[in-house]
């Protein structure tokens, strides 16, 4: 890609999709474009860009980004939150769907001038799929949080309450969370199960046929949120074994690490399992010892100090807007933005 000389960045419809995931993202890639000295402006809608003028344009999806590439707009920065032809079919289950979709994210990737991955496997994913490799990328977790937020008011953490946060869709495990969940009751006696979900009546409905006896169900945003769920000790984010979770990098997970929760997640979400898998505040229940580790960190009060030192030695970076606004910053530079 030749270096462009331009001045203005347009951010195409990055307020129009999932915002409370997509804020925090989107504003590490404007921070490092405005650092670089470019003027960034939100847009819902473009038109042809003239032709003895250039003007670069930053996307949070691949329909966006082909569009922008019609349009003239150059260079074209895409972030790729998830794999849309996967996600299409497991919602669907439509293979004309998944196949238009695969062409349209073909035809974009090979045309972006800069991709965003959210994971190694997700690069992966496309080179293997579309033999779609440039080095004219960066790779960010999803996150909400920073791994340095971590501050609890007690410097050890005894009760044993155990998290789970989000939506119930099929997706997201919330029955073989609840299945889980019960067999550690059973087990521990001890414990008790917190559901955050807007979802409140399903989510009491499905508990209530399960046998579990303590639990509470509520919904909250905010510091209200945050304030909730600083009382637990442990936090679920279970995924199926499909591509579209082994690209993924769910925001929960920094939910938990930036609020000092021990996760307890499957392999499935690759990223997180591979940087986590030596953590010893993190637990993956498909490793043989899983059970083990929960039954040492179940008795055991947990030392504040020591977690944060944990936590901060393994998601240091990888939880941290600084850290990749100056990488994505010496990327864009090597990339002749």
């Amino acid at each position: 890609m030749k270096e462009i000389n331009m001045s203005i960045v347009y951010f195409y419809k990055t307020k129009q999709k999932n915002l409370e995931v997509t804020s925090k993202y989107v504003s590490i890639i404007r921070m490092a474009l405005t650092n670089l000295g470019y003027e960034c402006v939100e847009v819902d809608t473009i038109t042809h860009c003239n032709k003895r003028s250039q003007y670069g344009i930053v996307t949070i999806d691949v329909i966006h980004a082909l569009d922008a590439i019609k349009k003239g707009y150059k260079p074209v920065i895409c972030w790729i939150q998830g794999i849309l032809p996967e996600e299409s079919y497991m919602r669907n289950e439509s293979n004309l769907r998944k196949y238009i979709l695969s062409s349209i994210e073909k035809r974009a990737l090979k045309s972006i001038d800069f991709t965003i991955y959210v994971s190694r496997k997700m690069q992966e994913h496309y080179k293997e799929k579309y033999g779609v490799y440039s080095d004219r990328a960066y790779i960010m977790p999803c996150f909400s949080m920073e791994a340095s937020e971590v501050e609890l008011q007690s410097e050890i953490i005894e009760k044993n309450i155990f998290l789970y946060s989000g939506r119930l869709d099929v997706w997201q495990c919330f029955e073989k969370t609840i299945y889980l969940y019960k067999e550690i009751e059973d087990r521990y006696g001890d414990t008790k199960f917190l559901v955050m979900t807007h979802q409140k009546e399903d989510a009491e409905r499905i508990i209530q046929n399960s046998g579990i006896k303590h639990y509470e169900v509520d919904y909250a945003t905010g510091l209200e949120y945050q304030e909730k769920i600083k009382q637990c000790k442990f936090g679920f984010c279970i995924r199926g074994n499909n591509v579209v979770n082994h690209v993924a990098t769910p925001t929960k997970f920094s939910d938990y690490i930036g609020n000092g929760i021990i996760p307890i997640y499957s392999k499935n979400t690759v990223d997180f399992y591979e940087r986590a898998k030596d953590n010893p505040y993190c637990i993956c229940m498909d490793d043989d010892s899983w059970k083990n580790k929960l039954d040492c960190l179940h008795e055991q009060e947990i030392d504040i100090p020591d977690l944060k030192f944990h936590f901060m030695k393994t998601f240091g970076n990888y939880y941290s807007s600084e850290y990749h606004v100056n990488e994505l910053m010496k990327c864009f530079q090597r990339a002749g933005l």
